[in-house]
């Protein structure tokens, strides 16, 4: 009896230390407090007609055992919807939460994800290598079932107040990944494709504890994504005349109680033009000054946040 007390707490130890070790590492897994906004767009072939969108967060809930190997339980919560660009109207909105995405593990600053697509079986991959020199190639792992793309140079971020390397990648061909934070990910995502094509990842913001720490700054992380934040009606929507527009629009809407803020990002999400909106406000002349193409206006006042796409030609 006493053999299996000892032999039982030699494990505790073992997974004690090896969950310790990881979490003060700085390829560690952060499994308790931190969260992954990631935002997806699709036209669906339809040349900017029909939009699919998916915005979202990662978060780890706990750990299981899978092949005598411990593992953080990962999961997912956000909005889905369509979005008829041309006739203005979204539909088809589902917001959910807790759904289970795999899990991931940590060892010899590595991350291993147990998991599946619908391109893969499930099973461990790779999912990054946070030892890779300047001019090693980027290696098969889940996020990156392909060749081609390599490690150009690699510096130092600073995250919450933590020195993390960061790996630059270069020949990269389309609007995938152009970097790889140590314990974090790239910035299209935690697990999400980092060669991409017709389908956009692009992670929004990394944050512990509720709070954002990369990007460095300029970025609205908002968590709360599985909830509705309001309803859409004429009421409250924006007006912008004309759209599509060269260089100045008419922007119209709901009146400013309070004060407010207007923000302009592309499709993947990054903020490009950001703007105070004052009390009694409720139209302006806009002119972004902002090259062909299609972008996301929003202004965030009075506890609601309104949106609507725009079109620079």
């Amino acid at each position: 009896m006493k053999n299996s007390i000892h032999v039982i707490s030699a494990c505790v130890f073992v997974i004690l230390g090896y969950l310790t070790n990881a979490q003060n590492s700085t390829s560690g897994i952060n499994d308790t407090t931190a969260a992954w906004r990631v935002n997806f767009i699709t036209d669906n072939g339809t040349g900017g007609n029909l939009f699919t969108h998916d915005k979202y967060r990662y978060t780890f809930n706990g750990d299981t055992l899978i092949n005598d190997m411990v593992y953080f339980k990962l999961y997912k919560g956000g909005h889905y919807y369509e979005e008829d660009f041309f006739g203005g109207e979204t539909f088809n909105h589902r917001y959910y939460s807790n759904e289970y995405a795999g899990a991931i593990r940590e060892a010899d600053a590595k991350w291993y994800f147990y998991g599946s697509s619908d391109f893969l079986p499930e099973q461990e991959y790779l999912l990054y290598d946070f030892t890779l020199n300047a001019g090693d190639p980027l290696p098969f792992t889940y996020n990156n079932p392909d060749v081609g793309l390599t490690i150009a140079s690699i510096d130092t971020v600073l995250i919450n107040n933590v020195e993390r390397k960061r790996f630059n990648i270069e020949d990269q061909m389309g609007p995938g990944a152009y970097y790889i934070i140590e314990g974090l990910g790239s910035d299209v995502g935690l697990i999400e494709p980092m060669q991409q094509f017709e389908y956009i990842w692009r992670l929004v913001c990394y944050a512990e504890d509720g709070v954002p720490c990369w990007p460095e700054s300029g970025i609205e992380c908002d968590l709360n994504v599985n909830s509705p934040s309001v309803s859409i009606t004429k009421e409250n929507q924006i007006s912008v005349f004309p759209n599509p527009f060269t260089n100045t629009a008419l922007l119209k809407f709901p009146e400013i109680r309070q004060s407010g803020l207007l923000q302009v990002t592309d499709m993947p999400g990054n903020i490009l033009l950001q703007s105070e909106l004052t009390s009694g406000q409720k139209e302006m002349e806009f002119q972004p000054g902002l090259k062909p193409g299609i972008y996301l206006l929003r202004i965030s006042a009075d506890n609601k946040i309104l949106c609507r796409k725009i079109v620079v030609q």
